[in-house]
């Protein structure tokens, strides 16, 4: 059975990408595009690793039947249960998992895990959106934290002990005062999940970066015969490009001048749009003259790194870049 026959709209991941942009949310429920991405994995090894930090517990991390509410509402029930990784909660249409509750002696201990070196506002929304379903259906909890990677941890294969590897951030309070904005994020978000919703009305901005649904917005009406959008720009291009919709102006070769004003690299801009707009090549007037200062042979170093979430490689920290090949390209006159 899967865990779609719940029935549900909503989950804290939905909600968090409606937040960052309703389009994305709708593309996701009506056409979504599964990307494989190294951050996952990443995630998957944390996950795993924080199952080792906190302890034994009744694990529902690979449990996806109908009735994981249930089974998680028996856990809750039975004293001899002290932690719970991956329980299952659902109030109206919002189901959100919980990374990990500790049963205390006055409620339970709520931790959102992240594989990152801090915290962010995305993890405040996440942890929140948790918070808000518990307590509606009766759950209190007494403390809350958001865990994430300590940058100062230290891998010791002879100890091999990851105790530290992990910092907590107590974020009750905060996330108290903002559980009450989840409502109205619920409330906003829902329509877009049903089959008879519209695709949102918006255009890219700095929300897009790194978002697998790019293309499609590109291909919309008022991008589909621009040949140089203004997002081609490095840096800040699409920061650029956002500022220039309202006024309908969308290609490259149609921005003023002035458009680059306060930018770090606007002299770089000016350059590449003048390139665009004559169809014409520039290299830099210093550029072969440097060439010609280096002597022969020459060597080209390249190097391939690994970044780690969790270490396992001896004196290695979470996040390091470690090299485990390289090549030397020579090349003679």
């Amino acid at each position: 059975m899967s865990i779609n026959k719940i029935s549900y709209n909503l989950t804290k991941s939905k909600i968090i990408t409606g937040l960052h942009c309703p389009k994305k949310l709708w593309f996701d429920v009506n056409d979504k595009i599964k990307i494989d991405h190294f951050n996952l994995h990443r995630g998957n090894v944390f996950g795993e690793k924080i199952k080792e930090i906190y302890g034994n517990g009744f694990d529902l991390s690979n449990t996806f039947d109908e009735e994981i509410i249930q089974l998680t509402q028996n856990a809750l029930n039975d004293e001899k249960i002290t932690i719970i990784y991956e329980g299952a909660f659902l109030f109206e249409e919002t189901l959100v998992r919980t990374d990990v509750l500790i049963r205390k002696a006055n409620g339970w201990k709520l931790v959102e895990a992240k594989c990152s070196s801090s915290v962010n506002e995305k993890h405040y929304q996440d942890i929140s959106i948790q918070y808000y379903v518990l307590k509606k259906i009766g759950i209190k909890v007494c403390e809350a934290v958001i865990t994430h990677l300590n940058t100062d941890f230290i891998y010791n294969l002879k100890d091999n002990n990851y105790d530290n590897l992990i910092l907590e951030v107590n974020v009750l309070d905060s996330i108290e005062n903002k559980s009450h904005e989840v409502s109205d994020w619920i409330e906003s978000l829902l329509p877009i999940t049903k089959t008879t919703a519209k695709k949102p009305d918006i255009r890219i901005g700095d929300h897009c970066k790194n978002c697998q649904y790019l293309d499609r917005c590109k291909d919309e009406n008022y991008l589909a015969n621009v040949k140089f959008p203004i997002t081609i720009l490095p840096r800040d291009g699409n920061r650029i490009a956002k500022k220039w919709f309202d006024k309908e102006i969308f290609d490259l070769r149609d921005l003023p001048k002035y458009a680059f004003d306060n930018y770090k690299d606007k002299e770089k801009y000016i350059i590449i749009q003048k390139c665009h707009q004559n169809n014409e090549e520039w290299i830099h007037p210093n550029f072969i003259k440097k060439l010609k200062t280096y002597t022969w042979p020459r060597y080209f170093f390249d190097i391939e790194s690994v970044m780690q979430a969790v270490p396992i490689i001896p004196n290695t920290k979470p996040n390091d870049q470690f090299p485990f090949q390289f090549s030397v390209h020579k090349w003679e006159n």
